[in-house]
């Protein structure tokens, strides 16, 4: 197991590099020159000068990587341009906010998605596996922005029972931070629950079939235990897998669900530092975001070796 853990890690590890390295040159290879976009309209060739030198735009590429790196790794992410805020300050004030909306989201797809991926698979071909499948696809097909359109219409428009956009810090009321919240995080919880329903039903419907279920049954377990002590945690693995793998999926549907609700948090964040411009706070907030999905991954690979001990013996061996 340590063996495996340490060869999970070093792969996290290179691959946090790499994306570094496409990030930093990523966004030096965004058209324009770097110094006009961060400077005032008509800024003179002093002070485009002024700022290539303070931001470092004059040395070669190379340097500038390794003097950003360096930083980096000191926890400096550089200074915006535009507010002169340090960006590590406005990343902290951002990320509990994302990290919020994302866990209620994903919580609200794992309560929606494990029970009725469970029961459309001990219901196969009747009415309600039809009407599952119907709704995951459903949620697939239907981007975020039109769920995100038509919930502000119903819920704050019409009826009145949720705020249009907006957030408040859950220490400073927690029944209003759940009331601006539970809106966007059950927008970005769709797609994500309609990938797991269709995922738990299919690994229920194979752990069904398997000879161990058969086994278990004719020794007179109950159908409860058999479900849930045999056929759901070897469901689960694959349902983990999937989490992990759509952690993407996630954070790009974070971008559009803020930008909707005006909720401040990364996503937002994002949009704003690709409109205004702020190189800095842009490849901060696309390193931090890759970070987390690379760390997610890891935890990923290591509960679902915990979950199925099969995995980590091959991986120690090979």
């Amino acid at each position: 197991m340590r063996w495996y853990v340490l060869r999970k890690v070093g792969q996290a590890l290179l691959t946090l590099f790499i994306a570094s390295v496409v990030v930093f040159f990523g966004v030096r290879a965004l058209p324009g020159d770097a110094a006009t976009a961060m400077s005032s309209e008509g800024a003179t060739p002093e002070v485009l000068a002024q700022i290539r030198q303070q931001y470092g735009l004059d040395q070669p590429l190379p340097v500038q990587y390794a003097d950003w790196i360096g930083h980096v790794l000191t926890g400096n992410l550089g200074t915006s341009p535009q507010t002169g805020l340090a960006v590590s300050a406005v990343l902290t004030d951002r990320i509990p906010v994302t990290l919020e909306l994302a866990a209620v989201a994903l919580l609200i797809a794992l309560v929606i998605s494990i029970p009725i991926g469970i029961l459309a698979a001990l219901r196969r071909n009747t009415a309600l596996d039809y009407l599952s499948t119907t709704g995951s696809m459903l949620g697939l097909s239907v981007p975020h922005f039109w769920f995100g359109i038509m919930f502000i219409l119903l819920f704050a428009v019409r009826l009145h029972w949720l705020p249009a956009s907006g957030f408040v810090p859950f220490a400073t009321d927690p029944v209003s931070n759940l009331q601006h919240i539970i809106m966007p995080a059950t927008v970005l919880a769709i797609g994500l629950a309609a990938v797991l329903i269709r995922q738990m039903r299919s690994a229920m419907l194979q752990s069904l079939g398997e000879d161990y279920i058969r086994t278990a049954r004719a020794k007179g377990l109950a159908q409860s235990a058999v479900i849930g002590k045999h056929a759901l945690r070897n469901s689960l693995t694959a349902v983990v897998t999937v989490v992990g793998l759509q952690v993407g999926a996630l954070i790009s549907g974070v971008v559009v669900t803020e930008e909707i609700f005006v909720v401040p948090g990364i996503g937002k964040l994002t949009l704003d530092s690709v409109f205004n411009r702020d190189y800095p706070t842009l490849q901060a907030v696309v390193l931090v975001t890759a970070s987390v999905y690379i760390v997610v991954n890891l935890l990923t690979d290591l509960v679902y070796s915990a979950l199925n001990p099969r995995v980590r013996v091959q991986g120690a061996v090979t």
